[in-house]
């Protein structure tokens, strides 16, 4: 019995060490997609805004794909500018995996 528990427990451990790796890595795979595969797209920037951790508020895009709605952060702070389009990449098969093009220049 103490042999299974053990086996039980060690695969337990593992599943939550993978999980943890694919959680740090998705970023950074999400990113290396979407050079690689992404597609282009205009959407939308919101009069909502989104504020991350010591950072100015930026305002948010949205995009349809399929009928669903998807949104993210534009890095745009200008107010002014909700209305207007930027152009976004996306996943095909995930398209809630999305950045403004803008973010690549970044990098």
């Amino acid at each position: 019995m103490d042999k299974i528990l053990n086996i039980i427990l060690k695969a337990f451990i593992w599943l939550i060490l993978i999980a943890v790796i694919i959680y740090l890595l998705k970023p950074g795979i999400g990113n290396i997609l979407l050079k690689t595969q992404g597609k282009c797209m205009r959407a939308i920037l919101t009069e909502e805004k989104t504020r991350v951790m010591y950072h100015r508020s930026t305002l948010v895009y949205k995009f349809t794909f399929k009928g669903e709605t998807y949104d993210g952060n534009s890095n745009v702070e200008n107010w002014s500018r909700a209305g207007d389009s930027i152009c976004i990449a996306y996943l095909d098969w995930m398209p809630s995996i999305n950045r403004p093009l803008t973010f690549f220049d970044n990098l």
